[in-house]
Parts: C-alpha cells; structure tokens; sequence
C-alpha cells in the first residue's frame, strides 16, 4: 500500500489557496480599460474627457460647414491666389528667392481730388478701381500682394505653360491702362481715372513678414523698391518699366528708351523704358 506524504499535500493546497483561479470574462474587461500607456508599461491615468476624433461621423460635415462659413468672412480680404503661394513657401513661411516681376499702378491726381470728396464716394472709385486692376491681375496669372491707399501692388512669376513673367506684368499694365479709361468718374479730371505705372524685375524673398501676432505675406527686396521708384516718376497714362523687364518682354512689344535714371534712395542709377 502506497503512502501519501502529507506535508506534500499541505504544501499543494496552500499554493491553490494562494492563487485563486482568474474568470477570463473578467481579464478581457480588465484589459479593455488599459490605456496605451499600460500596455506600453508605463502606467498613466486615463484622460478625463474622450478624444473625439473629428475625421470620422457626422463632425466631418461640421468641420465643412465651418470652414466654410470662415472663407465667406475672411476670404474677400485675401488675394484671390495668395493660399496657393503661402503653401508654397516651405515651413512656416519663412520665405524663399525667386525671380519675380513687380508692379506698381497708382492713380495719378487722386489724393487732391479726394481732399474735396466724401469719404464714401473716395470708397466707391476706389472699389471700381481696385475690381478693374484685381480682374486683369488675374488673368495675366499675377498676384494681388496689397493696396496701398490708391495704388496695387501685383507680383509675376514664372509659371508652368505660361508666357515669361515679365511679358505677362507689361501685358497686364497694357490692359489695366486701357480697361480703367471706360470708368467714367466725374470728379476726376477728363472725367476719367489715370494711371501711372511702375514695372521691374529681379529676385525677392517672399514669405511672411512680421510677428506672429499680425503677419505680412509679400514679397521683400531691390526689386520691390526699383519698382515703387519707377511709378512714381511716371506720368500720366505711362508705363515705365526696368531693364531687366525689357529683356523678358520679347521683340513685339515696343518701348522707348528713357535713358538712365537716378532713382530716388538708390545708389546705382536704372535704365529705364516707356511702354506706348
């Protein structure tokens, strides 16, 4: 007859008593209120609050009407296509050099006239004004960088399938000259409004300019000035446009020499050329 140890037995029922038998229902819910932390093996509490994720359901349709609501607001007061050049720049928009045309249109005799003027009336030539630059802008592929009181700047750049950027800026002008003589505004000497007009071509940064609190997307350097400088030297209905923009033009559009101009706050003086 075979005998049983006993103290093996006690030790055997000691070690079951120790370690209670786990329901399986009851680890899958234990398991299912872990945090990613846990698994990790990182405890961490669990966030107060659910994360919504908002990609998903019937918030994807919020988020739309959201946005959309925000451009209706705030669209009007952005260039048409300055999203597509902010998202361009690499970063945080720091900015980059390119090659760029600028041009500068101001109406000539304006800020007399608008001395004897009301305010809203100075408001509603500037609107005509300012939809006749913004459309021919446009359609020469530029952008509308800012207005200045009663002068636009706009800003050419080369283009994938389009005409070199500085025929485009002069083109543009060309346009812009003739197009705002049909605007019949009585204040105005000869009834009408004209212009003067500054072109030049050379490389600039262009990104944001500013604090983070209220920033600037535009385009900064020489270039800038030389065009600025060139419009307000110009006359009455003429284009007046920089070396660098006569050689991009080509041959079929015509221009008279201005000879070399002592621009002023520049050093170096600018050739210069006179679009008929």
């Amino acid at each position: 007859m075979k005998r049983t140890n006993p103290r093996k037995k006690r030790r055997t029922s000691r070690r079951s008593e120790a370690q209670p038998t786990k329901d399986p229902n009851s680890q899958a819910s234990e398991s299912s209120h872990q945090s990613p932390k846990d698994v990790a093996g990182q405890s961490q509490p669990a966030p107060e609050h659910p994360v919504r994720d908002f990609r998903v359901g019937p918030n994807i349709g919020k988020i739309g009407h959201a946005f959309e609501a925000l451009w209706t607001t705030v669209g009007p007061y952005l260039a048409s296509n300055m999203a597509d050049q902010v998202l361009s720049v690499p970063g945080r928009g720091a900015g980059n050099k390119q090659e760029l045309t600028l041009l500068f249109a101001d109406i000539c005799g304006f800020t007399a006239v608008a001395e004897l003027m009301d305010p809203q009336e100075c408001v509603n030539i500037l609107n005509a004004y300012f939809g006749v630059a913004v459309e021919a802008v446009l359609d020469f592929g530029g952008t509308v960088d800012k207005f200045q009181g009663d002068s636009i700047m706009a800003t050419f750049a080369a283009a994938p399938g389009r005409e070199r950027h500085q025929r485009r800026a002069v083109q543009c002008a060309v346009r812009l000259r003739s197009a705002i003589q049909h605007l019949v505004i009585p204040q105005m000497p000869l009834g009408r409004l004209r212009l003067g007009i500054g072109i030049s071509t050379g490389i600039a940064v262009v990104g944001n300019v500013g604090p983070s609190s209220r920033r600037d997307f535009t385009a900064i350097g020489d270039v800038v000035n030389v065009a600025h400088r060139l419009q307000s030297i110009s006359e009455p209905d003429q284009i007046v446009i920089s070396e660098e923009t006569r050689q991009g033009i080509g041959e079929d559009l015509r221009v008279e020499a201005l000879g070399t101009l002592k621009l002023k706050g520049r050093t170096e003086p600018v050739a210069a050329y006179l679009v008929p």
